[in-house]
């Protein structure tokens, strides 16, 4: 069991979250889906019915419940556009929903919450928003 818990689909705008680049990504290849061993399969993870790509570098922080802001585990998008943003630059969730799945991590006694989201796309933020 991987303790995940269901999806939550919002609007983009929704809550708030922070996305910042920490370096631009040339490549990336669609998210496989895991077996009952955790493992990846030869299956792509489909969202909509369309392929999801996992980015590195890019962090992203939501703010809990409790008005805290945690780091998601990571991010994944839909669209598969090569991208070289400038290092640090915020970006924002480009679509109109964002998809964050909370899930249970337990590393020996110790238990969290954690984060995954799934975006259509992510652009550079506007200056004045």
């Amino acid at each position: 069991m991987d303790g995940r818990i269901s999806r939550l689909v919002l609007p983009t705008g929704a809550f708030l979250m922070r996305v910042v680049c920490l370096q631009g990504y040339k490549d990336t290849e669609p998210q496989m889906e895991r077996g009952a061993d955790g493992k990846p399969s030869n299956t792509q993870k489909l969202v909509d019915g369309k392929p999801v790509y996992p980015l590195r570098g890019v962090v992203v922080q939501i703010q809990n419940d409790a008005g805290a802001w945690v780091v998601a585990d990571g991010i994944s998008v839909k669209s598969r556009v090569v991208r070289d943003w400038p290092q640090y630059i915020p970006l924002a969730p480009a679509g109109e929903k964002v998809i964050v799945t909370p899930y249970a991590a337990v590393s020996g006694k110790y238990a969290s919450v954690r984060y995954s989201v799934i975006v259509d796309d992510l652009e550079p933020v506007q200056s004045g928003k």
